[in-house]
């Protein structure tokens, strides 16, 4: 793979770099950090493309991978580079946590801004009574060396070393928090209460209605990069209007 190092660390602030350094990403270039203004380099490795390409969707300036057999990259962390920009509202990283952690795409987002890395946890939804990110910690750029956040975290997660942290295996909880596994259980309890009364062909036929409402209501909001989408806005409203709404 042709090294992309120089013309990508030209474009870099001070504040960036620094970032970078501080959790080791900088080591880490075209092993397992990849900057999505780089996608065209990086398309004949079609598993890597795929994954840049979806994170241009969340508008993620890079992606942090774990490679596994072959050329099977695993996204691990969405970076943010904020350094660039003089202010921004809180509320933007709360509309990223919220992106992510529904998409369940990555596990950790960094976003680094001129005086500090931002570390979020998006196996967690966001904190429901302020309305802000779910920080794994908040890490200044002038701080000395942090115990679990430090030069060694880009080389940790590449290895897995990370995740087996007893620390880490405590505050992140991929099955019990993650938008899927919320879902399901909501998804139980509407689907017990609807055939309580229910006999066997009735309670069939609410688990069918049920599950092909959310697939309708998933295809309705699914939108690829150029905005395109498999069904219009309200379509399943429009659906539930009809005077019958047919199963298959």
């Amino acid at each position: 793979m042709d090294v992309l190092c120089d013309d990508t660390m030209k474009s870099f602030t001070t504040a960036f770099e620094t970032g970078l350094s501080k959790l080791g990403f900088n080591e880490e270039l075209n092993e397992g950090l990849f900057f999505t203004k780089d996608i065209d380099q990086y398309a004949p490795i079609h598993n890597l493309w795929f994954h840049l390409e979806k994170a241009k969707i969340f508008q993620a300036d890079a992606i942090f991978c774990r490679k596994i057999i072959g050329d099977k990259y695993i996204p691990q962390v969405y970076l943010y580079d904020f350094t660039k920009k003089h202010t921004y509202e809180e509320s933007v990283l709360t509309e990223i946590h919220k992106k992510i952690w529904t998409s369940s795409e990555v596990p950790i987002v960094c976003v680094f801004t001129k005086t500090d890395i931002k570390i979020l946890d998006t196996t967690s939804p966001i904190n429901k009574e302020n309305d802000v990110p779910t920080y794994l910690d908040k890490i200044a750029l002038t701080s000395k060396v942090h115990r679990i956040f430090n030069a060694q975290f880009a080389n940790d997660i590449r290895t897995g070393a990370y995740w087996e942290n007893e620390t880490i295996k405590k505050k992140l909880s991929f099955s019990k928090n993650s938008s899927y596994s919320i879902l399901i259980e909501y998804l139980k309890i509407i689907i017990n209460e609807a055939v309580k009364n229910a006999d066997l062909e009735k309670k069939r036929l609410i688990q069918k209605l049920i599950v092909q409402s959310i697939l309708v209501k998933y295809l309705e909001e699914k939108e690829d990069a150029y905005g395109n989408r498999v069904f219009p806005s309200n379509f399943s409203i429009r659906i539930l209007m009809l005077p019958v709404f047919v199963t298959f």
